[in-house]
This record gives C-alpha cells, sequence and structure tokens, in this order.
C-alpha cells in the first residue's frame, strides 16, 4: 500500500518515505513544483497530535529546492511539540526552529493556527527567516506561555513566534500570541 510517486517536471528532492495522502512513499524523478498544499502532505491539523515532523519535512523540502510557496488547509489547527534544544549553548543555532527558511518563500496559513506543545525550552523560535526574502499571512501563531514548563531557571525570554535575520519581507495578517518573548524578532 506505500507506493512511489514519480514526477515529470516538478522538482522535490528531499522527500523519501514522508506520509503522502495517508501512504508513505518515495517521491521519485525531477519535479518542479514550487507549491505545497500541507493537507497533501498527512497531516492531523486536528489541534492534538503532533504534525512537527510532516511541516519539518516541507520546510526543508522547500530550502533544498530552492523556495517556493506553502499553504495549509483553511482555518485548521496544526500542533507541534518541538524536539531539540541545547539547553547548555548560549548559541542561536542551538535552539529547535519549526520552520527554518534560507530561501526566498511564501507561508498563506489560511485562516490556520500553528500551535506549540507546552515545553520548557528557553530559546527557540517557531518560525525564522534567515537571508531571503519572504511572506508569511493570514494566521495565527500560539505559543506554550500558560502552559510552559519553566523548571529550568532563568528568565525564559528567547522564544518568538517569527525570527528574522538579515532577510527581507512581510508580515501581514497575522496574530501572534502566548510567546515567552517577543511575537516577532528582528
Amino acid at each position: 500500500d506505500n507506493g512511489t510517486i514519480v514526477g515529470d517536471g516538478a522538482q522535490i528532492n528531499t522527500c523519501e518515505n514522508l506520509p503522502v495522502f495517508g501512504k508513505t512513499c518515495k517521491l521519485l524523478g525531477t519535479w518542479k513544483n514550487k507549491e505545497f498544499l500541507v493537507d497533501w502532505w498527512d497531516c492531523y491539523a486536528d489541534g492534538t497530535h503532533d504534525d512537527y515532523a510532516v511541516l519539518k519535512g516541507i520546510a526543508q523540502t522547500i530550502n533544498a529546492n530552492g523556495g517556493g510557496k506553502v499553504v495549509f488547509g483553511f482555518q485548521k489547527t496544526y500542533y507541534f511539540a518541538l524536539t531539540f534544544c541545547d539547553q547548555s549553548s548560549s548559541s542561536i543555532n542551538t535552539k529547535d526552529i519549526l520552520f527554518d527558511m534560507t530561501t526566498n518563500c511564501v507561508l498563506d496559513l489560511n485562516g490556520s493556527t500553528l500551535k506549540c506543545a507546552p515545553n520548557d525550552y528557553i530559546k527557540f523560535s517557531y518560525i525564522r527567516f534567515t537571508n531571503c526574502n519572504f511572506l508569511i499571512k493570514n494566521g495565527f501563531i500560539v505559543g506554550d506561555k500558560v502552559n510552559h514548563d519553566y523548571s529550568f531557571g532563568g528568565t525564559q525570554e528567547l522564544g518568538w513566534g517569527i525570527e528574522v535575520r538579515g532577510a527581507t519581507g512581510k508580515i501581514e495578517n497575522m496574530d501572534i500570541s502566548m510567546m515567552l518573548a517577543d511575537a516577532i524578532y528582528i
């Protein structure tokens, strides 16, 4: 029941064994499509099950293919649990990031919500744009401020919704709330 989707001109180079249409598939061939509809990639989008692996995979694929557009399902809730954070390091690169975008991109949340699971991390970003052009629009990002585990100590003021580093872009029609720190860090 698992299968292979072979492209005829769309460019997707790094998507082996991601869930597509409810099945684990290999994507082979040369693909040129630069628009990713999140619902095609088998996210739960129910506000309770973890969509981290699929969303992270889409972001990595966009970067590997030189940019593109991500369109989320209409008015859904994508829940995710951050998976890595080196609390002992002061380096900004040791934190987990759901969408770490380094190529030109558009993220259209389409009225949907990105909601983070409670964690104990002191430094993280949900979305980071670095040295690229970007547009993020039409959605909500909800942090874990109310249910955050503060037992690690410190002020825990490095939890951002959107982080922009050396990038140029627009943030349109976004509501970012319940972050440990700034909703947007530039």
